[in-house]
């Protein structure tokens, strides 16, 4: 039996809510629950919605909604972004929160370590996907951080919460080798964002 072709043109149609992320081992993994953990614990930090294990990366590009049948494309773009560039290794450290302690809205982790890389990475892949997504995203700046909770409080809780994240000090997390760059498939629920890995390229060693 053939496929309809309004099926299929409905398919092509189909809109995918994509970025492009690198991904944490699993023991600094284990060490960023360890400092949720630790916050999640104090008064000031119940507004904030924590961020699950396998939502916690660093967003080189938020595409935004992608059609389906751009998804093979994209990837090609993403290999030609990644060709040539070489592994390297960063590091968390300090606790931090957009847009700034008075009302803060997004709780992150500080990145440090080989970030003249990152930044030539980053830029190579902004570039490659130009075109791809939602356009308003292209304008954005990158700040690179691994987001760890969202806030929802304004006043004196945030406020709180704020002086609460000046005064934590985040230990020495370790190193973080980065050696793959991933296209992920993010869907939405009541529940959260579930991601799913569909394309990656590995930086050469």
């Amino acid at each position: 039996m053939n496929p309809d072709p309004e099926s299929l043109a409905a398919g092509a149609r189909e809109l995918v809510r994509t970025f492009v992320a690198i991904s944490l081992p699993a023991p600094l993994l284990d060490q960023v629950t360890q400092v949720q953990c630790r916050l999640r614990a104090h008064p000031d930090a119940k507004p904030v919605r924590w961020a699950r294990p396998e939502q916690l990366h660093l967003t080189l590009r938020f595409l935004g909604n992608v059609p389906r049948n751009e998804l093979t494309h994209l990837g090609e773009a993403l290999n030609s972004a990644c060709a040539g560039l070489r592994a390297f290794e960063l590091e968390l450290a300090e606790l931090g929160c957009f847009p700034h302690s008075r009302s803060p809205r997004v709780v992150w982790i500080g990145v440090t370590g080989a970030v003249t890389q990152l930044d030539r990475l980053q830029r190579r892949v902004e570039e490659a996907l130009r075109g791809f997504g939602d356009p308003a995203e292209e304008a954005r700046a990158f700040h690179p951080h691994l987001t760890i909770g969202r806030v929802n409080a304004r006043g004196d809780v945030g406020r709180r919460l704020g002086d609460l994240l000046a005064r934590e000090r985040v230990p020495e997390l370790g190193f973080w080798p980065v050696r793959q760059v991933d296209l992920v498939w993010s869907e939405l629920s009541p529940h959260g964002a579930r991601h799913t890995v569909f394309h990656s390229v590995r930086l050469s060693d």
